[in-house]
């Protein structure tokens, strides 16, 4: 039963969780944009600035998909801690080192391989510009340690609800490299935007760690005991399938752009420039499953089952209206934006983008429920299952375009992403049915 005189305050909570979790986020994402402006404007479209976005390529790919399957890992592991008793961030240090040995080695191995992954992206780069990439590559490989570490703290923070400082850390990561560049590009080039890269990942894992209570001494001198690491070591097997579960979702932009290669020119840019305004309006539905997933993991850890069912239905229900709202408000606002931004006369310029926006647009509801769906089944121990659903996705999507774009064009391939995201978000829900079900006691994968 829900407590009459409690509800409007978790509402009100939520309201005002989703709003901080919201404007911090766009912060961010307008920090990194203002880098990248700064970037361009002083040196253009060089081989330097080439070498500088081959080797975050893959660096950064990597360091998104394992901060955001490590912090959707840890809420669910670290209520489940506190439930059976233990001080709050008691899991964080046992679990940042159990995870770091491992993000070393891939970050070393990153380094080791410089060359035939540079070779491999940048596969026309002249010989200056190829060892101007591996050496930007070398530096910044440190990040994916890095976002490992904020992915555990942020998570801590979450879990306890602590969502400000949780998503901080990412507007002075943004800060810390716009900072660098502009203090140093004078001196050291297209270094410094590496350089800021790498100052403000650092600067964002001591930030949280400070807000967390995590001293750096205590991970390499600290004990676990045999209760820390189980549960460190069951976070970790719960956040893998979501690594690659990210991995394979980041693949369909990749696939998606293929296709569009093949059609008139002008399409990759179009497609793309639609889908970033498509996913910048996602960011509160995405901030509200952040926000209602302490709660969420509470209950699951409970075993409060009929409770859970009842609370991701209603969240689940604010979120799909709240993307139908925001699907219409993406498009009016993007083709008025669009319309005065861009004067090309190409036959793919603001037609192409608004069209594909529109059909972009209706992904919205289904994308904003899958991301709370598949916390949930994290939470009830079913990360495998978000993995697998994952890979179907791909399958499904590149089934979906190759057909589509064959009858719609471009808009076919954005009309493909969107019918993946609702036939995924339905796959999820009935997955977290069955795991729901009276019959079933859900563990830890």
């Amino acid at each position: 039963m829900v407590d009459t005189i409690e509800a409007p305050t978790r509402r009100r909570h939520l309201f005002t969780s989703t709003l901080t979790i919201t404007a911090l986020t766009v912060a961010a994402r307008l920090a990194i944009a203002l880098r990248d402006i700064l970037v361009a404007r002083q040196f253009g479209v060089s081989s330097n600035v080439d070498a500088f976005f081959i080797a975050l390529a893959l660096p950064t790919l990597l360091a998104v998909a394992i901060s955001g399957a490590l912090q959707t890992a840890v809420v669910p592991a670290e209520v489940e801690f506190r439930e059976i008793g233990r001080p709050a961030n008691d899991l964080l240090v046992p679990l940042v080192r159990a995870l770091g040995k491992w993000l070393v080695l891939v970050a070393a191995l990153i380094g080791l391989l410089a060359w035939p992954i540079v070779h491999l992206l940048g596969s026309g780069f002249d010989d200056a510009t190829a060892s101007t990439a591996r050496g930007l590559l070398c530096l910044v490989a440190v990040i994916v340690v890095l976002s490992g570490v904020s992915g555990v703290l942020s998570g801590g923070l979450a879990s306890q609800r602590r969502f400000g400082l949780a998503v901080s850390g990412q507007v002075l990561n943004g800060v810390t490299a716009v900072v660098c560049f502009i203090a140093f590009h004078g001196a050291l080039g297209i270094t410094a935007a590496a350089l800021g890269v790498v100052l403000g990942h650092v600067v964002e894992v001591t930030w949280l760690s400070v807000a967390s209570g995590v001293r750096v001494p205590a991970i390499f001198s600290g004990r676990a005991d045999a209760q820390q690491r189980a549960a460190a070591n069951a976070a970790l097997r719960s956040a893998a399938p979501l690594l690659v579960a990210t991995l394979l979702t980041s693949a369909n932009t990749v696939i998606d752009q293929g296709f569009a290669a093949a059609l008139p020119s002008g399409s990759v840019a179009a497609l793309g420039y639609a889908s970033k305004l498509v996913l910048f309006a996602g960011i509160p539905l995405a901030a509200v499953s952040l926000a209602a997933f302490p709660s969420l993991s509470e209950l699951a850890s409970r075993g409060d089952v009929e409770r859970l069912r009842h609370q991701v239905l209603l969240r689940g229900m604010q979120i799909v209206v709240l993307g139908a709202v925001l699907a219409v408000g993406v498009v009016v606002a993007g083709w008025l934006l669009l319309d005065h931004v861009l004067t090309s006369s190409s036959a793919t310029s603001v037609s192409a983008i608004t069209g594909t926006l529109a059909a972009y647009a209706v992904m919205l509801p289904a994308y904003g429920a899958g991301i709370l769906l598949a916390r949930v089944l994290t939470a009830v121990g079913r990360s495998r299952w978000v993995m697998v659903v994952a890979g179907f996705n791909a399958v499904l999507n590149c089934v979906g375009d190759w057909w589509l774009r064959e009858v719609f064009g471009l808009k076919g391939i954005a009309m493909s992403t969107a019918l993946v995201q609702t036939v995924s978000c339905l796959v999820l829900a009935a997955l977290l049915s069955a795991a729901l079900r009276p019959s079933t006691d859900p563990t830890r994968t």
